[in-house]
């Protein structure tokens, strides 16, 4: 939904770990800010879409946004 785009490289991998969960959290902070007084709090769910190219990046991002405590799901997209 940010339209934003993470590339992991062996220079940068630690700096993209952190970037990516900051912006994740900070999706679901901004959602969460909508909820008026009285409703129940926004409850996010991260899906993930994972072709068969991108099962590494999919077992490096699922630990680093466990760590939310938000519902995560997976489908296997065929090409």
């Amino acid at each position: 939904p940010s339209g934003l785009t993470f590339r992991w490289s062996t220079t940068n991998a630690a700096a993209t770990d952190q970037a990516l969960t900051k912006a994740v959290t900070n999706l679901i902070e901004r959602r969460q800010a909508t909820v008026r007084e009285g409703e129940p709090p926004y409850r996010p769910v991260i899906r993930f879409q994972v072709s068969a190219d991108g099962r590494r990046t999919y077992l490096r991002v699922y630990p680093l946004l466990e760590s939310l405590g938000v519902a995560m799901t997976r489908e296997n997209v065929e090409e």
